[in-house]
């Protein structure tokens, strides 16, 4: 039998106040970043790297809206549709995949 339709995804979150480009400018915040040091050099290589996480909370409002709706679809597949549901597949996918599928250019 058909699985029945999805839901419509919620709106994104709006957009934090003063949220930047890393990418944007001369040198950007991230060149500059690159061979600095101190907690905020840090900070700006951590937001640049790969979705994870851990690093969720330093993306924009669109893509953590994104990971968010793919992790809680992930997890309902998951959970209703396999005979003996395994956590580590899981969390391997939500560790391995999706840092590929959220970017900072989510829409």
């Amino acid at each position: 039998h058909p699985l029945p339709p999805s839901p419509p995804p919620p709106p994104p979150p709006p957009r934090r106040r003063g949220e930047k480009s890393l990418h944007e400018g001369e040198p950007t915040p991230l060149q500059r970043a690159a061979g600095g040091e101190g907690e905020a050099a840090a900070l700006i290589r951590r937001a640049a790297a790969p979705w994870s996480p851990a690093s969720h909370s330093l993306f924009p409002a669109a893509a953590r809206a994104r990971a968010a709706l793919l992790v809680r679809s992930l997890y309902e597949i998951h959970d209703g549709q396999l005979d003996r549901p395994n956590g580590i597949a899981a969390r391997d996918f939500v560790t391995c995949v999706l840092r590929f599928a959220i970017t900072r250019e989510t829409e």
